[in-house]
């Protein structure tokens, strides 16, 4: 057989090149394979990665409905011991938020108050369970005037002109004359001028200056030691928490109509403005940004059938004026209002107006109670008004002025009596007068009055 040499070259050369082709292509589909590999893992690395951060968010947004559940649960053993016998364990899931929290279980902690609970929290699909001992937390209110300061003795705390007066009176009985029973505890100085006049004792961790015919009727302890409270406002961030979530703000349209407009927003809150007329609110919690309660308005808090909670949170907060009213309506029973006031929400009563008054025991302070949040927002009674509330704002100063009056209790860093005749009584009453026994709602965590001693702080 003849076979062309050139034909036979050309044969060569072609399966030399598809040897050298095939040596250089099959690296190229190894390499290609393999960066498609790393691609792949990167991928699901980074895919893994994802979810994890998605989980662990969820994770921790869980995690904080079950911690303020737990807060929420707290709030009511302190405001009812019996919360946990008269609604036993398991709870219901509900909302919190845009998580959803369930109380699992609640078991009493043997021949104590303390009860072990357990709550679980849920946040898209991740759960988080959480175990605590919770206990009633009892804070006592001191049965007098407490000026906190900022720790400089020097500080004029007490500031007391004109024919003012600090003392004392018996619920009973009324303000006809006043009494000695109250004290005065400064960590700081006090200064009277003109003819104030202090009916009762004076202890201050700085000085005591009369000037005039200015009195302290009672004994007067100088550069003493500083009076510790308790920390009041570690209660509110509970009440602020249920008040956001679980208020009863729907009963507000009905109670006011157009006067109450809601404010959207997750802070499920509005403003009441009242102006003139009569009106009435039942028992529940409200959160409310600003309240004015205006040009002779009558505002009556029935808590014949329960307590009120009033979470204040606005830049104006709580404005009573031009002779108007808020009163309090017990209906026989020893439930109260407990007005908190958030960071910079203030109280003012002014223009002849009143504020905290029961109907039936019209000289009780103890039925309604005042807890301020922070350092700013003004609380004042002044231009002749009233106020029956026992006081717990231990970082903001406090206006009693002109021919105005404030009744019952005091924890703030200063206090001012300005003006013609203002006075500061404190109510005498303990017993009877409290907002109940253990098992009733005395407003903030059960706070406990008691008299103030002569030889040491509250």
């Amino acid at each position: 057989m003849f076979v062309s040499p050139v034909f036979s070259a050309s044969r060569d050369r072609f399966d030399r090149t598809d040897l050298r082709r095939g040596s250089v292509l099959l690296p190229t589909l190894v390499l290609i394979v393999a960066i498609g590999s790393m691609c792949m893992v990167i991928q699901m690395t980074h895919l893994a990665m994802h979810r994890s951060a998605v989980n662990s968010h969820r994770f921790h947004r869980a995690a904080l409905a079950a911690n303020s559940a737990l807060g929420l649960q707290q709030l009511r053993l302190e405001t009812d011991p019996d919360h946990f016998v008269l609604r036993p364990a398991p709870h219901a899931p509900c909302a919190m938020g845009g998580e959803t929290v369930e109380l699992l279980s609640a078991t009493r902690v043997e021949e104590t108050e303390a009860w072990r609970v357990g709550i679980r929290a849920e946040a898209d699909g991740v759960s988080f369970a959480l175990g605590a001992v919770l206990q009633p937390v009892i804070f006592r209110l001191p049965h007098g005037l407490v000026l906190t300061g900022i720790g400089d003795p020097a500080e004029d705390l007490l500031v007391m002109n004109g024919a003012s007066v600090f003392g004392s009176y018996d619920p009973a009985v009324g303000i006809a004359s006043p009494g000695d029973s109250g004290s005065v505890w400064a960590n700081g100085s006090v200064e009277l001028t003109g003819t104030a006049l202090v009916q009762g004792d004076v202890n201050a961790s700085g000085w005591v200056s009369t000037f005039g015919p200015s009195n302290v009727t009672g004994s007067i302890e100088e550069e003493g030691e500083e009076t510790e409270v308790d920390p009041f406002e570690e209660l509110a961030p509970a009440f602020i928490a249920e008040a956001i979530a679980n208020n009863d703000n729907a009963l507000l349209e009905d109670a006011f109509g157009s006067d109450w407009s809601p404010v959207p927003g997750p802070m499920n809150h509005g403003d009441l403005l009242l102006s003139g007329g009569t009106h009435r609110l039942g028992a529940g919690v409200y959160h409310l940004r600003d309240v004015s309660v205006t040009s002779g308005a009558v505002l009556t808090l029935d808590t014949s059938t329960g307590p009120i909670t009033l979470v204040v949170s606005g830049a104006t907060g709580l404005s009573v004026d031009s002779g108007s009213t808020v009163r309090i309506d017990a209906g026989g029973t020893e439930h109260g209002v407990m007005t908190v006031l958030g960071a910079g929400s203030g109280l003012v009563v002014q223009g002849a107006s009143s504020f905290g008054r029961e109907l039936s025991d019209p000289w009780a302070s103890g039925y309604s109670r005042i807890l301020g949040v922070g350092e700013s927002g003004a609380i004042a009674s002044q231009g002749g008004s009233s106020v029956f509330a026992r006081l717990a704002a231990p970082r903001r100063p406090l206006l009693v002025g002109g021919s105005s009056e404030w009744y019952g209790s005091a924890v703030v860093r200063s206090a001012a009596l300005l003006g013609s005749e203002p006075k500061f009584l404190i109510d005498e009453s303990i017993d009877g007068r409290e907002m109940g026994t253990t098992g009733d709602y005395e407003v903030a965590a059960r706070w406990r009055e008691h008299r103030a001693r002569t030889q040491a702080g509250p």
